[in-house]
């Protein structure tokens, strides 16, 4: 893959950072390819979603995995870098990060969803785009909607925000299919990754729920754990879609009064504006990062209630995944939770993933607001 070759699909740079992706996408070298074939993925799925006994072969599970999961990073980085670009054009302060998807995470969905292979799960890489506004948001769906310059076969999407989940999380999701250029290598072609794009009110909802979460050890955005947790959180997510003049999730009153009542109980009765306050000021520590970090390894301690970073260079991706992969191995007898992800700088890391430094700030803020009206 050339540098010429990757600039002709997305056009000349428009920054000095697109300059450093295309730099770092150009060699071969950063990247790690896939090693075994699809069957042998879905084999190994198989075995960690627990359907097949590992027996002696439990280390040849994981290292099948973690090639494959790692063997997104470059569709990932590509489609990302796509999705920078025109988030950008339309919002210059767009915020746009990837990961690539924890291996308990694979593990829950590959139980949760019994007939899918390990090769099918569609966001094992993933990149995110967050918009100002609902208008922002329609119209970078409308760039990708109306493309025809795009090397990477549309799948299929999850419009979440028209038709919000129950548990209230609302998204747009677009899962496209990997394809290199012309003359580029095609190892990576069929890989899937998944675009999210939301606005800022929905990834404040996201993210403090994911906070919750990590300090009740629930996953409450799969829906499980606390009933009153559950319940405000959907609550709030109706108030967050008439705001935004968009559809209330299913099971929350039409009616504000009826929902603004409901709130304000159970507001009162789980404390959480005191709780999702005190989450905010839990102790972090972030070392020193040089300025051009790109990839961060996260680690949240449950225990000690404290974040761990260390950030990686734009070429060390393969050095961030061997960091990421030792910390995975250890994450539960660590009582931690653990990912690696990608963007542009800290602070837009620490804006586009504040569940991972446990600022639920923005969502408690508009939590408050509804309680006092």
């Amino acid at each position: 893959m050339t540098l010429a070759a990757i600039s002709v699909e997305l056009g000349p740079p428009l920054d000095c950072e697109e300059e450093e992706w295309l730099l770092a996408l150009a060699d071969m070298e950063n990247w790690t390819a896939p090693e075994f074939s699809r069957n042998q993925a879905d084999r190994a799925g198989d075995v960690l979603r627990g359907t097949v006994t590992p027996g002696d072969e439990a280390l040849w599970v994981y290292r099948v995995i973690n090639n494959w999961r790692q063997s997104h990073d470059f569709p990932l980085a590509r489609i990302r870098l796509d999705l920078r670009r025109h988030a950008r054009r339309v919002q210059k302060t767009a915020l746009v990060v990837g990961r690539i998807k924890r291996l308990q995470s694979v593990r829950e969905k590959l139980r949760t969803n019994d007939t899918m292979d390990l090769t099918q799960i569609q966001d094992i890489g993933g990149c995110r785009a967050v918009m100002k506004s609902m208008a922002e948001v329609n119209r970078l769906l409308e760039i990708y909607k109306e493309r025809n310059d795009f090397e990477h076969m549309f799948r299929w999407q999850s419009p979440y925000i028209d038709n919000p989940k129950p548990t209230g999380y609302r998204s747009h999701h677009l899962i496209y299919q990997f394809q290199n250029t012309p003359g580029g290598t095609d190892v990576f072609n069929k890989h899937r990754v998944e675009m999210q794009i939301r606005t800022r009110l929905q990834h404040a909802w996201a993210t403090a729920v994911e906070t919750v979460g990590m300090f009740t050890g629930h996953a409450l955005k799969a829906n499980v754990g606390d009933q009153d947790w559950l319940r405000l959180f959907a609550l709030m997510s109706s108030e967050f879609a008439e705001m935004e003049g968009t559809a209330v999730v299913p099971g929350t009153p039409e009616r504000r009064s009826d929902r603004v009542y409901e709130i304000r109980h159970l507001a009162k009765q789980l404390r959480a504006v005191q709780t999702l306050d005190a989450y905010s000021h839990a102790v972090y520590e972030l070392g020193h990062f040089e300025k051009h970090a790109r990839y961060f390894l996260l680690q949240y301690d449950y225990k000690a209630n404290k974040i761990y970073a260390e950030g990686f260079f734009r070429g060390e991706i393969k050095t961030a995944n061997a960091w990421y992969e030792e910390a995975e191995k250890e994450a539960t007898a660590r009582n931690r939770n653990v990912v690696l992800v990608s963007a542009d700088s800290l602070d837009q890391l620490r804006s586009a993933y504040p569940n991972y430094f446990l600022d639920a700030g923005k969502f408690t803020n508009h939590l408050w607001r509804v309680i006092q009206k």
